[in-house]
């Protein structure tokens, strides 16, 4: 894939900590993992903020550790273009709108919990890859009052994995995510 076609995704402090190489044959695992590796791989790159990299660093593994290490400072495969594909960005501000709109305190505060999460994506591709299927059911929920959520392409690694990857191999265009 041509480095003009790579999408910036934001990639949930939950995958970090769930790719983790200490627990044998767990699957959730290894499809972190696998997805993970399928983003170094396909020259596509991770988005952080200051807040994703806070969460990043009290959850990550020791496998995110080194494929984040690998994925910032080029420490990769000799044929591989652009080592640096992680990228900073300054988010969006929602919050204030979230707190209006949504009138369900635990609704609320779920958003609100991974709003960092949306901000970014919508300053960047509009990817999230998480494994947080609450967020992404309150984004549809929500997106009637909050236009932006529309926008979001909200996925999980570890539900329907095989279309996951292929996407990623495809480019990752947001009119052909596959469905979860």
């Amino acid at each position: 894939m041509k480095e003009s076609d790579s999408k910036l995704l934001v990639i949930d402090a939950d995958v970090a900590c769930s790719s983790s190489e200490t627990i044998k044959d767990d699957p959730v695992s290894t499809l972190c993992q696998d997805f993970l590796e399928q983003v170094k791989k396909i020259c596509h790159k991770a988005i952080k903020t200051d807040e994703i990299q806070k969460e990043w660093s009290n959850h990550e593994s020791r496998y995110f550790r080194k494929w984040s290490v690998r994925m910032t400072k080029g420490i990769m495969k000799i044929f591989e273009p652009n080592p640096k594909k992680i990228r900073s960005v300054k988010a969006l501000k929602l919050g204030s709108r979230v707190e209006k709109l949504v009138k369900s305190p635990k609704e609320k505060e779920a958003i609100l919990k991974d709003l960092h999460l949306i901000e970014a994506a919508l300053a960047t591709d509009q990817i999230v890859i998480s494994r947080d299927d609450t967020t992404a059911g309150l984004l549809k929920k929500y997106q009637d009052q909050i236009p932006e959520f529309q926008k979001i392409i909200w996925l999980n690694p570890t539900k329907n994995p095989e279309a996951v990857i292929k996407w990623l191999e495809a480019g990752a265009n947001p009119q052909d995510a596959p469905n979860q």
